[in-house]
């Protein structure tokens, strides 16, 4: 009750009294009811305090955090509960609740682990905000946010960093190292696996050490490193070979898989990537499971057989759907809607695609929506609907050129360009495919490139510009030459047998048939290509072009040749395609059959399942007539004995008559005790509501005259900043007329000296002629220094004008290295006005990549000048005490980074003693006099670092002594 009046003091008047009113009249209701039931003094056995049977709070009770996997990362992270404070123990049991969600529901997991950094961060509990840190960042990259996911963790890393021995900064290696992959940034990603590897091996932790390993593999394949991949494999087979660990021993066999993949053994990569399923299936790793489907997809994809690689991917994007992991389910969609284009189903391809295209605008990817639109486009294209799919093309030709996707932009040009080439748009077209060549050699692309060079060969040719083709196919010619593709080189050369052909036809009769020659030897070289590589389609196209110009030359012989094995090659073509389809048709009926068998059996078990219902309807009304017939029997027995005890009733009626007498006399007494105490505990309301109001009124005159007290302080803060101010105005303008005096006083000297010069020159006139030249070189050299003092004058009064010319409030773009050089000219200026003939000199050390950074110049300005006087007058105060070996010091340099700048000013001071460490920005604090401070200095200096520009400012004391202060600024 006294915590409930304590809170109720500080509501307003009228619900203090309401529900003061309310609190005691539920109180003297249940009392008076307490009191007519009969039990004043309560059941004994009860447990106010604690919950019931609960165990004692010195018994440790284990909470281990299940294994968290996320594409094989396995974090095992246990706690005891009973451990630490209440918080502590509190926010433990919220993230192992967070992690056990993680997985199947994801938006409940995110406010858990909300809930569980905000109980961290209150009870400063450090391995709570990193574990926090890590499962956010989990969260962010299965909704593909890797850039998010990575601050993050980096963030969370900080504070693992503290932390010894501790398996939280490994896990954010590794999951740092994994994402670096995701943008192919290999350098990064090879340091924090190698951390991670080096972090969990010391540990002891086997299988968190072989993912580490296989992620290293995998960064040294993507970085060309074989030497560095092989040693990685290495280690990773020896683990295996060194524990039972089935999921240890899956990343060894998957790895291997990969290997026999780059060898074009895939065959035998199918075995592995097969065993490596089994064992993810044994460790009970399901994300595992997803990634070796995938590899099993490919592997049945190179072979030929798309069905079992579609049920891959399918089982895939199940296992992706059920943990929520869309950043890889987008991979898996891709991929089936590629094998469903290929086996010649658009309409099951486009629907995967269309399913992709949704997930991509969800996950916000721009890369991911553009590749959708693209495959959305291809499958429009196939089918014949050229308007659809031109629109997808443009659209995702917009959002690659706005975000920046010059890869994308290239293929979509690409495509756009072919579209155009199929409906007789050769212009369109070119102008796509010349787009696409473009971006394509800026991306570095360089297969692309030469595709697209192929293709706009094809439109040059289309509008009858022969040469350009010709240009087009020779350099798409040559970059396939370099790069060994022998499949783009054929087609090219029957491409330049086309061009020639053309040519042919067009010129006369000596230079046609120099022409069908040129056309007759690439078509030649690219049967020969076609022939080496066993390219059918290739072959057949070479046939079709060499048989008839073989012809226009006379050799009909070898024409008749050509057209013989241009028939056999049809026929072989032919059979295969009718082998395949075939098979598609035998694949498609079998998938009926069974689709039918599995309805049949569905429906026998209907039939068996309706039959078990009638017959446990059967057996429940026989069970119902059983107990009713019991009931019957029952019922005559109570009646039985219900005779039997009238009797007994009757006697005892008498009897409870006179209870009866007794207990309305006990109720009288009763009734009267429960008046008196209402009565009292209405008396009680009364002196409580008084003394209530009597607190109320107590606290509205505290409250006026706090309100009084906090309006004079403020007007006393305004004051003493007005005094700060214009004592730093008056530093400054000692330091510009000490700058100024000396030009002034130089050129009042000359000015003096040109005066006298020219009077001696006007004497020379009349006297001594030959005099003349040189009092007239001196009077031109005191005037050159009268200029020179004059405009030296004149920047000083420039630069102080340039400094106070900004308008306030409004940021700019500043060069961080030129403001706080002035700002440290400044104060030493002042300084130097106010203590002349001082030995004391600031130096200035310009830092690397510095640059520019928003802010207010002037705020800034007054913060370096604040921080250098203070510095000055340290290492003065230190220097009155020193002997003659101390050289008083004060050094000002900057430090930049991707997204800060740095600014240090450090001396060789006293130093600030650690008792008054935490006081220094405080206002109003000081260790200065009365006459030479405000105490407000480094308190301004804070709030402009902090408050204004969203930066941070701190101070460390060096055992070597004195002091440093790091202003820390964003871009």
């Amino acid at each position: 009750m006294g915590g409930l009046l304590t809170a109720a003091i500080r509501l307003p008047a009228t619900t203090v009294l309401m529900t003061t009113a309310l609190l005691m009249a539920s109180a003297v209701l249940m009392a008076g009811l307490l009191v007519g039931a009969g039990n004043p003094g309560g059941e004994p056995g009860g447990n106010p305090g604690g919950e019931p049977g609960g165990e004692p709070s010195t018994r440790y009770m284990a909470a281990a955090y299940p294994s968290l996997i996320h594409r094989g990362c396995l974090v095992e992270f246990r706690v005891a509960a009973g451990c630490g404070t209440d918080d502590t123990a509190r926010c433990n049991r919220l993230l192992s609740e967070a992690v056990r969600s993680i997985g199947p529901r994801p938006d409940e997991a995110r406010v858990i682990v909300e809930r569980a950094a905000a109980l961290a961060r209150t009870s400063e509990y450090i391995r709570g905000m990193a574990v926090a840190g890590l499962l956010r960042g989990v969260l962010l990259a299965r909704d593909a946010r890797i850039a998010e996911a990575q601050r993050e963790w980096l963030t969370a890393l900080k504070w693992a960093a503290t932390l010894e021995h501790d398996s939280v900064a490994a896990a954010l290696h590794c999951r740092l190292g994994e994402s670096r992959l995701f943008v192919r940034d290999t350098d990064s990603a090879a340091t924090h696996l190698s951390t991670a590897l080096r972090m969990w091996s010391a540990l002891g932790r086997t299988r968190e050490a072989g993912e580490a390993l296989f992620y290293l593999t995998v960064t040294c394949r993507l970085a060309g490193d074989r030497e560095g991949r092989a040693r990685y494999a290495t280690q990773l087979r020896a683990l295996a070979h060194s524990t039972a660990h089935p999921g240890i021993n899956g990343l060894a066999v998957l790895q291997r898989g990969d290997l026999l993949v780059e060898a074009d053994s895939c065959a035998a990569a199918l075995r592995c990537f097969r065993e490596s399923l089994r064992l993810f299936t044994a460790a009970s790793e399901e994300l595992m499971q997803a990634v070796a489907l995938m590899r099993l997809g490919v592997a049945f994809n190179q072979l030929g057989d798309l069905d079992s690689a579609a049920a891959c991917y399918a089982r895939s994007i199940e296992i992706r759907k059920k943990h929520h992991d869309r950043r890889f389910l987008f991979a898996s969609m891709n991929n089936l809607g590629n094998i469903r284009q290929r086996q010649g189903r658009f309409d099951t391809a486009l629907q995967v695609f269309i399913a992709s295209l949704e997930l991509a605008r969800t996950l916000e990817s721009p890369a991911f929506v553009t590749r959708a639109l693209n495959n959305v486009g291809s499958i429009y294209a196939l089918r014949g609907e050229s308007e659809k799919a031109l629109a997808h093309y443009l659209e995702s030709n917009r959002i690659a050129t706005s975000r920046g996707l010059g890869r994308f932009t290239g293929e979509t040009d690409m495509n756009i360009g072919l579209l155009y080439l199929q409906r007789g748009e050769a212009d369109s077209a070119r102008l796509h495919l010349e787009r696409s060549v473009r971006v394509a050699r800026a991306a570095g692309l360089p297969a692309k490139q030469r595709e697209s060079l192929m293709y706009l060969g094809d439109a040059f040719l289309a509008l009858g510009q022969r040469r350009r083709a010709r240009d087009s196919y020779a350099s798409s010619l040559a970059m396939s030459e370099g790069s060994g593709d022998l499949n783009s080189v054929a087609e090219v050369l029957l491409r330049i047998s086309d061009a020639a052909a053309a040519d042919a036809a067009a010129a006369d009769a000596e230079s046609d048939e120099t022409g069908t020659r040129d056309a007759v030897r690439h078509a030649e070289r690219a049967l020969a290509i076609a022939d080496s590589i066993s390219a059918r389609e290739l072959t057949r196209a070479a046939l079709e072009r060499l048989a008839p110009l073989q012809a226009q030359l006379g050799n009909l012989r070898e024409s008749n040749a050509l057209l013989l094995r241009l028939i056999a090659v049809k026929d072989s073509l032919l059979n295969a395609e009718n082998l395949r389809s075939m098979n598609e048709l035998s694949a498609r009926y079998e998938t009926a059959r069974r689709e039918k068998e599995i309805a049949l059996q569905k429906k026998d078990i209907e039939l068996k399942e309706a039959t078990l219902a009638r017959q446990r309807a059967e057996l429940a009304r026989k069970r119902i007539e059983e107990e009713q017939r019991v009931q019957t029997i029952a019922m005559q027995e109570a009646e039985l004995e219900q005779q039997r005890s009238e009797s007994a009733r009757l006697r005892q009626q008498g009897e409870l008559m006179e209870a009866q007498n007794r207990l309305q006399e006990s109720r009288l007494e009763k009734e009267n005790l429960a008046r008196w105490v209402m009565l009292g505990g209405v008396l009680v309301l009364l002196v409580l509501v008084g003394l209530i109001y009597r607190r109320y009124l107590e606290r509205r005159r505290t409250s006026q005259h706090l309100a009084e007290t906090l309006a004079e302080l403020r007007r006393t803060q305004d004051q003493l900043v007005h005094a700060e101010k214009m004592a730093t105005l008056g530093e400054m303008t000692a330091g510009v007329a000490h700058e100024i005096r000396n030009p002034m006083n130089f050129v009042t000297n000359f000015a003096r000296m040109a005066r006298e010069l020219s009077e001696e020159a006007r004497a020379s006139l009349a006297d001594d002629a030959e005099q003349l030249p040189s009092l007239l070189g001196e009077l031109e050299e005191a005037t050159k220094k009268i200029a020179e003092h004059s405009g030296r004058a004149e920047n000083i009064v420039a630069g102080m004008l340039m400094h106070g010319g900004t308008k306030s409030g409004l940021r700019t773009l500043q060069i961080v290295d030129r403001l706080v050089e002035d700002a440290v000219q400044h104060a030493w200026q002042a300084w130097s006005a106010r203590t002349p003939g001082t030995g004391l000199r600031v130096s200035f050390i310009p830092g690397r990549n510095v640059g520019s950074a928003r802010m207010l110049p002037q705020e800034m300005a007054r913060v370096v000048v604040n921080l250098v006087q203070n510095a000055l007058q340290a290492v003065a105060e230190r220097s009155r005490t020193e002997d003659g070996s101390f050289v008083p010091t004060v050094q000002v340099s900057t430090l930049g980074s991707e997204d800060a700048v740095e600014i240090v000013v450090q001396d060789n001071g006293p130093g600030i003693p650690a008792a008054i460490g935490r006081k220094v920005f405080q206002p109003f604090f000081t260790t200065k006099s009365a006459s030479e401070g405000t105490g407000l200095g480094l308190s301004i200096a804070y709030d402009i670092v902090v408050k204004g520009h969203g930066g941070r400012i701190d101070f460390d004391c060096p055992q070597a002594g004195g002091t440093v202060f790091h202003v820390s600024l964003p871009r």
